[in-house]
């Protein structure tokens, strides 16, 4: 991942905070819900909300 404002873990849901930390341990910036899905032990379809969760937090909207 690669934030453009900083995020603080205070503004994130404890589901956001743990995929944070354990994608912030993955040694690629590439992966996919699938993979995400297997590191936190959940659905394919719940990674996949995490994943979009942590974009909306990471980046900044476009003008």
């Amino acid at each position: 991942m690669n934030p453009k404002t900083p995020v603080r873990s205070t503004q994130l849901s404890r589901q956001l905070q743990r995929a944070f930390r354990i994608l912030g341990l993955v040694p690629t910036a590439e992966f996919d819900k699938l993979a995400l899905a297997a590191m936190l032990g959940s659905p394919p379809a719940e990674a996949e909300n995490v994943l979009e969760g942590l974009v909306d937090v990471t980046t900044c909207p476009t003008t």
